[in-house]
Order: structure tokens, then C-alpha cells, then sequence
């Protein structure tokens, strides 16, 4: 067995890097996977304050666009994890120094929501999607815990199933992942040549109905959700 590794990571993110060091340092280690907040379901009985699963991907889409790699990818987590995400997963995914503060770390997101409350699409009084929950006590004190507002977390959980959402945001990374159980291909392979390589192939989850386009050539963009 060899006992070095070469890795292209140029096409992945940072977030996306985080993970691969961490989970190197893991097994290391010795350690098992890194553990995740518990889940719970209260997000079934969340109300409605305006956000629409569209307005989701609008968000996710603009924490993209800015280059807010870690803010998206923990949104995600945090989503995965049933609502929320701890302090320590988001250094963890930023690959953040230890003395680093989190002050305004969700200021993205509230910039966005305010962009799209100014334009109409979600109503004044919407709930912010993601918010600090910080310990308790009186003065200076450090957010422990991310919470995603219960309503985004119901929209994505009945819209999508558990194994669909892990594809969510892969980007390029995702060129290599191959599709879970439950997807089926829908059509026939197609294939593009020139100088670059994109080979598309449709799919459509049997569980959850949801709709992908897996891309997996050299200029592909991996797992693209194409219908929710």
C-alpha cells in the first residue's frame, strides 16, 4: 500500500477542503466520523413567515455567488442537521484559527434577506434564516450554537430527501460522486466533445421526486438541480 497521496483540490472549496483535512486528521486519529448536533423534528409543526423553497436556492445561490463558501456550506449542515450547527463544526469547516471571533459571521445572510424583503419577494416581518444562539450569562459572551430558522428547514426536508440533499452545493466535487440508490436515470447519457469533456446524464429520485443533471466531465459542474 502506497504511503503517500496526490490530491487535486484546485476545483474545490474552501468549505469543501475543511472537510477533506478534517476527515484526514480524523482517521489519523483513529477517530470516527465527525459528530454531528443531534437531530430533532420539531421543524414539523414550524410556521410559515414568508419563505418559499425558490427563495431558499435564491439564498443559497447568492451565498455562492459572494464567495461566502462556509456560510453556505454550514446553512447546509445545519439543515442536514435538523436545524442547527455548533460552533466548533463551523471552524471546523472554515479551517478557522482558534482565536478567531464569529462576530457578524451571519451578516451575509441577513444582507441577503434584506435584499430580497426590499424587492418584495419575502415579506417584512420573514424570519431571518440563520441566527446565533449565545451562551448565557451577562457581558462578552461567544455564539455556541447556529440554528437555520425552523420554516427553511421544513421546506427543504419535505421537498427533498436526506441522501438528495447531501448532493446539494457539491460544485465541481460532485463530477466524482456517484448517484445514490434511489436516483434513476431519466434519458440517455449525453455527450459533448471538443476541448472540453461535459457528459450530462438526467436523473429523478424515486423517493423524493426531486430532479438532477450530473455532470461529469472535465468542465462539468457535478449535481445540478434542475427540479424540486
Amino acid at each position: 500500500m502506497p504511503d503517500s497521496l496526490n490530491l487535486d483540490i484546485s476545483d474545490l472549496a474552501p468549505a469543501q477542503v475543511a472537510q477533506l483535512l478534517e476527515t484526514i486528521r480524523s482517521i489519523r486519529a483513529g477517530a470516527g466520523p465527525t459528530e454531528r448536533a443531534h437531530e430533532n423534528e420539531s421543524w414539523r409543526d414550524a410556521v410559515s413567515s414568508g419563505w418559499t423553497l425558490d427563495l431558499v436556492l435564491m439564498l443559497r445561490e447568492s451565498l455562492r455567488r459572494r464567495g461566502n463558501d462556509v456560510q453556505l456550506e454550514a446553512f447546509n449542515q445545519a439543515i442536514r442537521n435538523g436545524g442547527e450547527i455548533s460552533r466548533e463544526e463551523i471552524f471546523r469547516l472554515g479551517n478557522y484559527e482558534p482565536k478567531r471571533q464569529l462576530k457578524n459571521w451571519t451578516k451575509p445572510l441577513r444582507t441577503i434577506t434584506s435584499e430580497l424583503i426590499e424587492r418584495g419577494s419575502l415579506p417584512e416581518d420573514a424570519e431571518f434564516p440563520m441566527e446565533a444562539d449565545y451562551a448565557e450569562g451577562s457581558g462578552y459572551r461567544q455564539a455556541h450554537v447556529f440554528r437555520v430558522t425552523p420554516e427553511i428547514v421544513k421546506l427543504v426536508k419535505e421537498a427533498m430527501c436526506d441522501d438528495c440533499w447531501k448532493l446539494v452545493d457539491t460544485g465541481p466535487a460532485g463530477r466524482s460522486i456517484r448517484p445514490h440508490a434511489r436516483l434513476e436515470p431519466v434519458g440517455a447519457s449525453r455527450h459533448f466533445g471538443g476541448g472540453e469533456v461535459a457528459d450530462e446524464q438526467d436523473y429523478r429520485c424515486t423517493a423524493c421526486g426531486k430532479e438532477w443533471m450530473h455532470e461529469t466531465g472535465h468542465s462539468g459542474m457535478g449535481w445540478v438541480e434542475t427540479a424540486h
